[in-house]
């Protein structure tokens, strides 16, 4: 089969010469035009940062020893709206740890349709350690209803004074990981608890023009004591 083929070429060469000039013209021109858009695209994609990275996860926080100056609700909020918008369509959700006087909150969301539900970690996995009462639901979420989940090492009746803010207690969690820690809807956290530590979940990686945004907003809105986790963004 091979030498049939070479003999073929040969007799083209030998025959046709010309047509077989420009059958390689052709290959060339071709080969060409691959590269040179290759190379187009490249640059394009270079310049505007198509594709910075691989991460779908981002964090951002401050220094355990700087956690007394960690911003105030009403800054965190002023960021995450701003981390929203600058994401659109590549955000799935967002998460965010803090203390409340002496107790450590959390609270997490998840974006669907545009609006605020309850978080598939929720769903998923605290649910399983809620053995009295029930988990947050999309509708809590969504209006950021006062009520929360409890660890079982926290005293709490029907309701729990947070922060000089009543909160209606919907489920206890027995895990021990969490036995001190309550999560609350996303915008329901005590205006005055302070955040030290967010998570940013995405369902495509940023581009440079984006994560420059968010280094941007967390200097105008949480200040210069934040800094993202630079391993989430190789």
């Amino acid at each position: 089969m091979i030498n049939r083929i070479i003999g073929n070429i040969k007799h083209l060469i030998t025959r046709n010469t010309g047509l077989f000039i420009m059958f390689v013209c052709v290959q060339l021109v071709a080969v060409s035009v691959i590269l040179f858009s290759y190379g187009v695209a490249n640059h394009y994609n270079t310049k505007i940062g198509e594709v910075e990275g691989t991460s779908l996860k981002y964090y951002m926080q401050i220094s355990p020893e700087l956690k007394e100056e960690s911003c105030l609700t009403e800054q965190y909020y002023m960021f995450s709206d701003a981390v929203i918008n600058i994401f659109k369509n590549k955000i799935r959700g967002m998460m965010t740890v803090g203390k409340c006087g002496n107790i450590t909150y959390n609270a997490m969301m998840d974006i669907r349709d545009g609006k605020f539900v309850n978080s598939d970690y929720v769903n998923n996995n605290i649910a399983s350690y809620v053995k009295e009462g029930e988990v947050i639901s999309d509708e809590e979420q969504e209006n950021g209803a006062k009520v929360v989940l409890v660890g079982s090492k926290i005293d709490a009746g029907d309701y729990l004074d947070i922060m000089g803010e009543q909160y209606r207690v919907k489920g206890i969690m027995y895990f021990k990981v969490y036995e001190k820690e309550i999560f609350l809807p996303y915008n329901s956290i005590p205006k005055d608890a302070r955040c030290s530590y967010v998570t940013i979940y995405l369902t495509k990686p940023i581009n440079e023009t984006e994560y420059n945004k968010i280094k941007t907003a967390m200097k105008m809105y949480l200040g210069e004591l934040y800094e993202i986790d630079e391993d989430s963004v190789k």
